[in-house]
């Protein structure tokens, strides 16, 4: 071997030694430092040591890709690696397929708590919903959650598990699409397959309200449920709706309504309008104030029926929000070009 071959391969064995030796062994040392886990100050200071998020980030990604027989404290690697916030997500995707459940389970929490910018892993957290191992697809699932409507890239997959997944997976799978909302309108009409085929009735339940909260794009499979399925079952479907209107949170109350005013479901405000007795006097408030941030006259006759209610409350929130569908009618009618007879 001539001295340039040799000097080659020396390069090479120097460049291979810093640019993996040096960072597993900075790592390890850093992981050995204290047997219990590390606060989020001390976790994000040990990340500062390590060059900062985004070297960090590398040299613990490098590090989850070593054997386990050499890297032997993969928990604590991915810990930091949500500290080392959206630079850390590569690597929590490469840790949700490590060997040990303990990492995989760290590594889905650890996404949910990173929040929207962990979106690009939403989809590879869907596939493990169908896990035979409860902690994992429970930690998916709480993951998914948290990302929230930013986990759109998932769409495909979950149209998968609603069709061919176990009923658990389904059922995680509905649970999650109560946070997501996915653009994909292939998603919603799976989810509507469920909910008219499934005989567990928890499971329709649930596909129902989520399906209410699915927007403009799960409209139509809203719709189209509705028509399909016999009166005991679309009795059902209504009882479902009604339960997500009247939701806590006014969000969930508001899309719901903005869902099911897209869907027109026929008689859906008469029936509303009879349920009402069964609600409290604050959730009827609750209800006509959402109904007048909402703004469609679908449900004119509930806020009528509500602007004659007993409770001063409610009738002062169904009057506004009755005048405030009509402002916004008579603005819309005022901005519409008005036709010049031709000359």
């Amino acid at each position: 071997m001539g001295w340039g071959c040799l000097v080659a391969l020396l390069a090479a064995l120097a460049c291979l030694w810093w640019a993996i030796a040096v960072p597993f062994i900075e790592v390890r040392n850093a992981l050995s430092t204290s047997d219990s886990n590390w606060t989020g100050e001390e976790a994000k200071q040990v990340v500062k040591d390590l060059g900062g998020e985004e070297e960090a980030a590398r040299k613990l990604t490098l590090y989850l890709k070593m054997p386990r027989s050499l890297a032997g404290r993969r928990t604590r690697a991915v810990i930091l690696l949500e500290s080392c916030g959206e630079n850390g997500v590569p690597g929590l995707y490469w840790a949700l397929r490590d060997g040990e459940q303990p990492v995989r389970v760290e590594a889905a929490f650890c996404l949910g708590n990173l929040g929207e910018v962990a979106s690009p892993a939403s989809s590879r957290l869907v596939s493990l919903l169908e896990s035979d191992d409860e902690k994992l697809a429970f930690a998916a699932l709480s993951a998914l959650k948290q990302i929230g409507p930013d986990a759109r890239a998932c769409s495909a997959e979950l149209a998968r598990v609603l069709s061919k997944g176990t009923p658990g997976a389904r059922l995680r799978a509905i649970e999650a699409l109560f946070f997501l909302h996915p653009e994909d309108a292939s998603v919603w009409r799976a989810l509507a397959r469920v909910a008219e085929r499934t005989q567990d009735e928890q499971e329709a339940y649930r596909a129902v309200q989520s399906l209410a909260l699915a927007g403009r794009p799960g409209a139509a499979s809203l719709a189209a449920l509705v028509r399909k399925v016999g009166a005991e079952r679309r009795q059902k479907i209504r009882d479902a709706l009604m339960a997500v209107v009247t939701h806590p949170r006014k969000e969930v109350q508001e899309r719901a309504l903005r869902t099911i005013a897209a869907a027109n479901i026929d008689r859906f405000p008469s029936d509303l309008v009879g349920g009402l007795t069964d609600f409290e006097d604050a959730q009827q408030t609750a209800l006509a104030q959402s109904l007048g941030q909402v703004g469609l006259r679908y449900y004119s006759a509930v806020l009528i029926h509500l602007g004659s209610h007993r409770n001063s409350s409610v009738r002062q929130a169904a009057r506004k929000a009755l005048d405030k569908i009509k402002k916004a009618q008579e603005e819309k009618k005022n901005k519409q070009p008005v036709e010049t007879p031709a000359k």
